[in-house]
């Protein structure tokens, strides 16, 4: 009897369970959110970023962990936490009000670049305990955050470009610090390439700025317009606007303006090679300095218009650190593999953007180097990655 009994108290709690218990659990609260953005700002503050010159050296790889920077790793865990999550988000609206134009703040974009030190500096202390692949991840979390940053406009992109930059000197390094590992760099080259997608876009960047341009050049956006002016009013010899302002003088300048963006960024989208682009690019930027000089049609567009030389300039770099990064992972799958690494490079590798050929591949007794064959013409520089092999 109690035998049955107890099988029916069974029986009836499980039902119950079935009936009310999940209903109860999903109820119980609400989901996370799906914008990344949300977990950011949380994370912004939580995080009280270190200022000590120590802790930008250790996440560029210049110096070892110390008690401090553990310290700081550890009270910043909830921070981390939280960031992580964020980085695994497909969707990221910062909530930003274009509507402002050029008077847009950007708040996120330095917070940005703290909260990348700190994934860094976890994934370098990581990779010094011999925890190799976690650090590699958080590698990969932190060139989310870049990718999370955005391209709407031009400070965003050079931001995402940044924290890129940190990300794959700090895989370099973790990939230096053990034997190359076939399996591993295959993952690796997988997770490069979804992390990488989609691209970052100059050319996105560049179309936001001209909206918010083209829109403030308007008469009742007269107080913003001349607001855009008023950096300028230390350099002697910078473009002025005119006393009196009338929507004559703002058409002519918006048709400037619009021939001015339109042929640029139909010089970007040609076919033509970078040093071609450059030069076009430094062509117009004079020209159209000069024309500010003379005639007032020009002014707005002195004022409003980036230095695209060097911008564009940023942008190969950036092309050109990443297509050396997954050549120096082919280079190391094969050391894996053979274990020895080519004498040559193999045909069909990732081009250097600045030149067009193949990178110049040099062993060295610690390693290798990939260097362009071309030179950044805004910096008169040749760059150069260093992989170190064990």
């Amino acid at each position: 009897m109690k035998a049955t009994t107890g099988l029916i108290m069974v029986v009836v709690a499980g039902a119950l369970w079935a009936c009310f218990g999940p209903v109860a659990s999903a109820a119980a609260y609400p989901p996370d959110p799906d914008n990344a953005a949300v977990l950011y700002y949380q994370s912004f503050l939580l995080y009280n970023a270190p200022t000590s010159e120590s802790f930008d050296d250790f996440v560029k790889g210049k110096t070892g962990p110390s008690e401090e920077i553990k310290q700081c790793l550890q009270t910043g865990r909830t921070t981390i936490s939280y960031a992580l999550l964020a980085a695994e988000r497909e969707h990221c609206d910062w909530g930003l009000v274009y509507s402002k134009g050029f008077s847009l703040v950007l708040p996120h974009l330095a917070q940005c670049r703290s909260l990348s030190k700190l994934l860094l500096a976890d994934a370098r202390l990581l990779a010094s305990e011999g925890n190799y692949r976690k650090a590699l991840e958080r590698c990969l979390s932190t060139k989310k955050l870049a990718r999370h940053v955005g391209d709407e406009v031009v400070i965003s992109l050079l931001v995402r470009h940044a924290i890129d930059a940190l990300a794959d000197d700090c895989i370099r390094d973790i990939l230096g610090m053990t034997p190359p590992d076939p399996q591993t760099l295959e993952w690796l080259k997988g997770q490069l390439a979804a992390v990488s997608a989609p691209q970052a876009s100059f050319a996105k960047g560049l179309k936001y700025e001209q909206e918010m341009a083209l829109e403030m050049m308007q008469m009742d956006r007269l107080p913003e317009l001349r607001e855009a002016f008023q950096g300028n009013d230390s350099q002697p010899t910078a473009p002025r606007l005119p006393a009196k302002i009338d929507e004559e003088f703002l058409a002519k300048n918006r048709a400037y303006y619009t021939r001015y963006m339109t042929t640029m960024q139909a010089t970007l989208a040609g076919p033509r090679s970078y040093a071609e682009k450059c030069l076009a690019l430094r062509t117009m930027q004079t020209q159209m300095t000069q024309e500010a000089d003379k005639k007032t049609d020009a002014v707005a567009t002195a004022v409003l218009v980036p230095a695209l030389g060097r911008v564009y300039g940023i942008e190969v770099k950036a092309q050109a650190r990443a297509n050396a990064l997954r050549v120096g992972l082919e280079l190391l799958t094969a050391k894996g593999q053979t274990g020895k690494l080519p004498e040559r490079l193999p045909v069909n590798m990732l081009k250097d953007p600045f030149s067009g050929q193949d990178y110049l591949y040099q062993k060295t007794a610690a390693g290798f180097l990939l260097r362009c064959q071309g030179k950044d013409l805004d910096k008169d520089q040749v760059y150069e990655w260093e992989f170190k092999v064990k």
